[in-house]
């Protein structure tokens, strides 16, 4: 059981072996990468959930030392906050369209990225921003149904 004061990095390759997702947790918040194999470059991110209650401001000056940001109340679903999780309840499901994938907590998604939208989609989520999109549930529907 992982408790949201533990850090965490978790690797899923692509069938394809081109790319794989990178998990991480750094306390403060957990985002899915979608990497390049070869380059090890970030093509995507998406915010996955917050393991500490979401902040009323952005914190300027983490952030201009390099502090991943915290989730911001006005961009928070009701489902934003994960506190403790078991990491092996966490799955990648990819898609046929090459780029495009879900993650899963104890097999529902939570987030998804798709090859043709820059921003990734999150339930954690309310709107748009920085962080990402609001979850769309249709869309999802067609690219992993």
């Amino acid at each position: 059981m992982i408790t949201p004061m533990e850090e965490f990095l978790l690797k899923f390759d692509s069938p394809d072996g081109r790319c794989f997702v990178l998990v991480e947790n750094d306390r403060t918040s957990c985002w899915a990468y979608l990497i390049e194999s070869d380059s090890e470059n970030i093509l995507k991110d998406v915010f996955l959930y917050s393991p500490i209650e979401p902040q009323e401001n952005f914190d300027k000056v983490a952030m201009a030392e390099g502090a991943t940001p915290v989730l911001i109340t006005r961009y928070a679903s009701e489902s934003a906050v994960i506190d403790s999780l078991d990491t092996s309840s966490i799955k990648v499901r990819w898609s046929s369209i090459s780029g495009s994938f879900s993650i899963h907590y104890r097999d529902s998604p939570i987030a998804a990225i798709y090859a043709d939208h820059q921003l990734g989609f999150s339930k954690a989520l309310v709107g748009s921003s920085g962080f990402g999109e609001e979850w769309d549930e249709n869309r999802y529907n067609q690219t992993f149904r």
